[in-house]
């Protein structure tokens, strides 16, 4: 729908477009999205086609709250950028930015990610502007004039001979086209994240401004509460408990390997052995995980002094383990095709290593037996 005047602002530049409503003497339509077309302005309203038809007379209605709540997140993008270019150098410039009214990101050029001192910097300085109440000010200037003034400019934005041109007090000045706050401080607070890539030599910072970073920091106390109730431990010192409880995961999984190691050394295992050509070669049926089988297998080839083959079974799973000697001619991945020929399943390998799954364990016995017979032909065949 297109209307003869509009109070609506147009999504471009990266802020996102005004919503609100269209009524009239019998009626009212919600605008849910507002675009630019060409020269005209086209509003997209949620209305049946026989309720209105051209030249009807409606009012236009801006959802003033909203439009304000995006107003404070493409201030606090202004902001930032100065914030950035402040603590990291002229460099950090602007590429692009996504502005909601709950949310906003901010894209930037720079060849590293910050340091948690740069970001925290930047905190510090963009909410410290903000509470400086600094005003804004818009004038519409020639480009050449507006560049000469210090304004900053998107890279690659192209620009008409006239432009607007931004400023909160004399600290920040970019050229612009959006909606902002008439004072810095109505911004009232602003959360940033630590900075991520988004692609070569690019980054990215979210934003949370107002009413937004209000409901973000209560939801974050919510969440220190109850993690502290659960590790029955002070917001403050949760850091130190967390490290606390990371040291004593690896000291336990430690402990675990070194378990899992003596068991497979020495525990109650079922195992059968052939010589075949004068190679060892070993069967383990054991009680573990899928991750823990090479374990076993490796033990097996130390009982066998590092010369033999071992082939460890674990349920539907199974890891095959080649002592290097024997690892060129007879490689685990052939050995593995041989027991998968009769104890079906999947899998494979690379050099003397090698595991795979879903096989038949009633049928393990024979294919035992397959991977003997491909050894025999493989050792004769090699002489």
């Amino acid at each position: 729908m297109f209307l003869a005047e509009t109070p609506f602002y147009a999504e471009r530049g990266g802020q996102t477009a005004d919503t609100g409503w269209l009524d009239w003497n019998d009626g009212k339509a919600s605008v849910i999205d507002v675009q630019p077309q060409g020269e005209a302005i086209r509003h997209r309203v949620e209305v049946r086609p026989d309720r209105l038809k051209p030249g009807d007379r409606v009012r236009a209605v801006v959802d003033a709250p909203r439009r304000q709540a995006i107003a404070r997140h493409h201030s606090a993008t202004h902001l930032l950028h100065r914030a950035l270019r402040d603590v990291l150098g002229e460099q950090a410039i602007q590429a692009g930015s996504s502005v909601e009214a709950d949310y906003a990101t901010f894209d930037f050029r720079f060849p590293r990610g910050l340091t948690t001192d740069e970001v925290d910097r930047v905190y510090r300085l963009l909410n410290e502007k903000i509470r400086a109440n600094l005003e804004r000010h818009v004038e519409e200037l020639p480009l050449d004039k507006a560049m000469a003034t210090g304004a900053v400019a998107l890279f690659d934005e192209k620009y008409g001979d006239l432009v607007r041109v931004v400023s909160f007090g004399d600290w920040a000045r970019e050229l612009c086209g959006g909606t902002h706050v008439e004072r810095s401080g109505e911004i009232g607070l602003a959360l940033i994240s630590g900075d991520r890539s988004i692609g070569a030599g690019v980054r990215r910072i979210e934003l949370r401004a107002g009413a937004a970073a209000e409901r973000q920091v209560s939801d974050d106390e919510q969440v220190l509460h109850e993690l502290g109730e659960a590790l029955r431990t002070a917001p403050a010192e949760l850091p130190s408990r967390v490290a606390a409880l990371q040291a004593e995961v690896k000291r336990l999984e430690k402990e675990a390997a070194s378990l899992r190691q003596r068991l497979a050394a020495g525990g109650d295992v079922r195992l059968e052995e052939a010589d075949v050509s004068g190679v060892r070669l070993m069967l383990q049926r054991v009680d573990a995980d899928e991750k823990d089988l090479l374990v076993f297998a490796d033990a097996a080839l130390n009982r066998a002094n590092g010369n033999g083959v071992a082939i460890v079974v674990g349920g539907r799973n199974f890891a095959v383990k080649v002592a290097s000697p024997l690892a060129e001619r007879l490689p685990a991945n052939d050995l593995i095709q041989a027991f998968r020929q009769v104890a079906g399943g999947k899998g494979g390998g690379r050099g003397p290593v090698g595991q795979g799954g879903g096989i038949d364990p009633e049928r393990v016995g024979d294919a035992f037996k397959s991977v003997q017979d491909y050894i025999r032909t493989q050792l004769k065949a090699h002489g």
